[in-house]
C-alpha cells in the first residue's frame, strides 16, 4: 500500500510539473495607442473645399468644422483675390491678361464683402468654413466667368480696344462673355482673327436669279403612215 501511494504521489507531481512546463506565456503589454480613445483627424482631405479647388473649379465638400483662421490677414479679401484670380486668369498659351486679372480682383473682393462674413472664410488648414457655403458658390461663379474671358474673349477685346472697336477692355469682356461685341463691324474689319469665334456668321450670298421659264417645245410630228390598200391584179 505504501508503495502504491508513493507511485500515486509521484504521478501527481509529474502531472503538475508537466502542466507548469506547458503554461502559455503571458500576453504582451497592451499598446497604449490602441487603448487610447478614438480621435478625429482634422487635417484637410483631397475632397475639402479649399482655395485650390476654388481656383481649379474641382468639385469638393465643405468638410471643415474648425473655426476661421486665427490669422485673418493670411486669407483676407485682398490676399484671397490675388491667389484665386492669378490662377483663374492664367492662360495656357499666353501671359495673364492684365485687364481680366484686375477685373477679377475687384469682383472677388466685392463679393467677399457682400458675403457678410468678413475675413472669416478659411480655416488654418486652408479649407472654407461651413458659414462660407453661399459665399463659396458666389466666388465660383465669378471665377467661372473669368476663366471663360481668359480663354475666349481676352485676345479679341485687347485687339478691339487697340483699334477703337470697344470703349474699354472690361466693358468689352463683359459683353463678349454674353456673345455680344460693341462694334462688330469694326471688329470684323480690324480683329477678324482674334474675334473670329465672337463675330456673327456671314450672311449667305444671294442665290443666282432664276432664268425665266421657257415653254416646253412641241413634239416634232412624225410622218403620217398611210396604210397600204389591197393589191389589185390587172388582167
Amino acid at each position: 500500500m505504501v508503495i502504491r501511494h508513493a507511485f500515486a504521489a509521484l504521478g501527481v507531481a509529474a502531472i503538475a510539473i508537466s502542466a507548469a512546463a506547458w503554461d502559455p506565456p503571458p500576453p504582451p503589454a497592451a499598446d497604449p495607442h490602441l487603448m487610447a480613445p478614438p480621435s478625429a483627424d482634422m487635417s484637410p482631405t483631397g475632397h475639402a473645399c479649399s482655395v485650390q479647388t476654388l481656383v481649379s473649379g474641382q468639385e469638393c465638400v465643405l468638410e471643415s468644422s474648425a473655426a476661421a483662421s486665427v490669422e485673418p490677414s493670411r486669407w483676407g479679401a485682398a490676399r484671397l483675390s490675388e491667389e484665386v484670380c492669378s490662377g483663374a486668369a492664367r492662360r495656357a498659351v499666353a501671359s495673364t491678361d492684365k485687364a481680366v486679372l484686375a477685373m477679377c480682383r475687384r469682383e472677388i473682393e466685392a463679393q467677399i464683402k457682400a458675403c457678410g462674413v468678413g475675413d472669416a472664410l478659411v480655416d488654418d488648414g486652408g479649407r472654407f468654413v461651413p458659414a462660407a457655403r453661399a459665399c463659396y458658390a458666389a466666388l465660383q461663379a465669378v471665377l467661372s466667368r473669368v476663366r471663360f474671358m481668359s480663354a475666349a474673349t481676352a485676345d479679341c477685346c485687347r485687339c478691339a480696344v487697340e483699334n477703337d472697336c470697344a470703349r474699354s477692355s472690361e466693358a468689352c469682356n463683359r459683353l463678349a462673355a454674353q456673345g455680344v461685341l460693341e462694334r462688330p463691324r469694326c471688329a470684323a474689319k480690324s480683329c477678324s482673327v482674334e474675334c473670329e469665334a465672337l463675330l456673327p456668321a456671314p450672311e449667305p450670298a444671294p442665290p443666282f436669279p432664276n432664268a425665266p421659264p421657257t415653254e416646253a417645245p412641241w413634239p416634232t410630228p412624225s410622218p403620217a403612215v398611210v396604210p397600204a390598200g389591197p393589191e389589185t391584179h390587172h388582167t
